[in-house]
């Protein structure tokens, strides 16, 4: 009897051995995931193509994670970065750069469904003047938000905000403390239609170039909140805003522009003007033109 508890004992031992060893396989197993995400991440080199900043976005979401921060340092892209919904990726502001050359697409654009929650945070991005369909930002979601970015050299718009496939209104987004240089569609324009509608517009610096089509447009302004934005360099109409149902637009000051500086058109109701400042240029008919 002695001997078969001794035997009953050493097996609960071995039983035991397996048992931390199997935990040890599965914790390593772990850690190694972890370690690789970290590396993708935060450890990434100082030029990624395409595939390897689309293979993070993608990895993380495949591992629940809703976030991506990048690097102070510029990626060069091969094709666009695809974004989805219920995803953030954030740079270091004024450091992290994403470039996209010789690429007639977009720079970065939304991914899948649409679900909301998209944001584009703390980044450079530079496109090619060359590239007709070029847009900084393509961008079709709701309560989503691009803040602290600056676009560059972008072939057509610097965002644009399109119904895509929405088959309702794209409300509550955001588009705050954005610089604009250079792009030669519109800096900033959405889509008419009445679907990208009650947002938030904030905080805006846009510096026009020859031949570009103009600042900022927005098809459907019905319920947006414009105020702070500077434009100069146009040759153009550097702001313009149709279909505007509640909606405040406050402290804008247009520097140099073509025959009108601010076209406020097709004007429903509830239109609130506030604090406009425009520097005349010499072409210049109307300063603030309104359609109604």
């Amino acid at each position: 009897e002695d001997g078969k508890t001794l035997n009953d004992e050493l097996d609960n031992i071995e039983n035991e051995k397996a048992t931390r060893q199997e935990v040890d396989v599965e914790r390593k197993r772990i850690d190694d995931i972890n370690s690789s995400l970290d590396n993708i991440t935060l450890e990434v080199t100082p030029k990624m193509t395409d595939g390897d900043l689309q293979k993070a976005v993608d990895l993380a979401v495949t591992l629940g994670v809703n976030k991506l921060k990048l690097e102070p340092i510029r990626y060069e892209l091969i094709d666009t970065l695809l974004i989805p919904s219920n995803f953030t990726v954030e740079g270091v502001k004024g450091c992290s750069v994403i470039s996209l050359k010789g690429v007639d697409k977009p720079v970065i654009a939304k991914k899948g469904t649409i679900n909301g929650n998209t944001h584009i945070k703390n980044i450079t991005i530079t496109g090619d003047k060359t590239q007709a369909n070029n847009d900084g930002i393509y961008f079709n979601d709701y309560y989503s938000s691009i803040e602290n970015c600056t676009i560059l050299n972008c072939g057509r718009h610097g965002i644009h905000f399109a119904n895509g496939t929405a088959s309702s209104t794209l409300v509550e987004n955001k588009f705050k403390n954005l610089v604009f240089r250079d792009c030669m569609g519109y800096a900033f324009i959405s889509d008419d239609g009445n679907k990208c509608t009650d947002a938030t517009l904030d905080d805006i610096l846009i510096n026009g170039t020859s031949g570009v089509l103009g600042g900022i447009k927005i098809g459907s302004g019905a319920g947006w909140f414009i105020s702070k934005v500077h434009t100069y360099g146009f040759n153009v109409c550097p702001f313009v805003v149709n279909n505007s149902y509640n909606t405040n637009i406050d402290n804008i000051y247009i520097e140099n522009s073509g025959s009108t500086a601010i076209d406020i058109g097709r004007v429903q109701q509830s239109c609130n003007i506030n604090n406009i400042t425009i520097m005349r240029s010499a072409n210049m008919n109307n300063g603030i033109f309104i359609n109604k």
